[in-house]
């Protein structure tokens, strides 16, 4: 038995917050669901710092039976953090440039482990998506712990990637003019501590400092280690589910059997800081 499978928690209620939220596990290592919480007429500020409390733990947060129009998505989004708008204008809804919609396209681009916006600056801390559109059939989202993913790494994967950073790029930021970013392949969180991998099966274009080929290979070798499927939970879609999450924590991807469209809205985010971004210099006392 894996260690993982050794740490299933009881699938019973816990108590999120002092307004009495409860919350079910989705898997031994991360993600739950909140039950019994109508986010437009519940969502005080405890339940909302519940909410925010609740995503620092366990990096997803599912919500069913949501009622919730592009509007009001945005007004829940907005109790979670300041809202950040995708640069891509022509992916966001008429009048309402904090929402995202994302539906079925011909890339499929939505298959691929991935998690948003590591092509930019600053990636988006958390993400939402209401279900506005589900087939019959249903669908499903799955995402990928990295924080899971880094904790299982041997030791000397470890060491060998402590200080390593990696160029980041949109797959058509060169035509919508967005240059490539660069960001460490570890991130550290500065009140936790808690490590991540900074992956991206879209974006992670190479490791710097390393030849191609070494660097290539490195990435194939944690990609497979990012999203073994003993730190994946999947999620299968209904109508009127609100899903948060992360975006600094996990890698996510999606599949639809037929037509689907999802509402999107992100929360601000801030420069993934690495090991080398929290070393304090030696000063010589002489």
């Amino acid at each position: 038995m894996s260690s993982l499978a050794a740490a299933i928690l009881p699938a019973r209620p816990a108590p999120l917050s002092a307004r009495g939220l409860e919350t079910r596990p989705l898997h031994p290592a991360f993600g739950v669901e909140v039950l019994g919480l109508d986010v437009t007429r519940d969502l005080d500020e405890t339940a909302a710092a519940g909410l925010r409390q609740a995503l620092e733990a366990h990096e997803v947060v599912v919500l069913r039976d949501q009622a919730l129009d592009p509007v009001q998505l945005v007004a829940f989004t907005a109790r979670l953090g300041t809202l950040s708008r995708h640069p891509l204008s022509r992916l966001a809804l008429p009048g309402l440039p904090e929402v995202v919609l994302e539906q079925d396209e011909p890339d499929d681009r939505h298959a691929q482990w991935h998690a948003h916006m590591t092509w930019a600056e600053a990636p988006s801390r958390y993400s939402a998506l209401f279900a506005a559109e589900i087939p019959a059939e249903g669908g499903v989202i799955a995402f990928a712990s990295q924080v899971a993913a880094y904790a299982r790494l041997d030791p000397h994967l470890k060491d060998r990637i402590e200080y390593l950073s990696v160029e980041h790029a949109h797959p058509r930021g060169r035509a919508a003019g967005l240059a490539p970013v660069v960001h460490p392949l570890v991130r550290i969180d500065p009140m936790t501590g808690r490590r991540a991998l900074v992956l991206d099966h879209d974006t992670t274009a190479r490791v710097r400092g390393l030849p191609e080929a070494e660097g290539e290979a490195l990435l194939h070798r944690l990609l497979a280690a990012a999203t073994d499927p003993a730190i994946t939970l999947r999620h299968r879609w209904r109508a009127g589910d609100l899903v948060v999450w992360d975006n600094r924590a996990v890698l996510h991807r999606a599949a639809f059997p037929a037509a689907w469209r999802l509402h999107r809205t992100m929360v601000r985010g801030s420069r993934p800081l690495g090991p080398a971004d929290l070393v304090t210099p030696w000063v010589s006392a002489g």
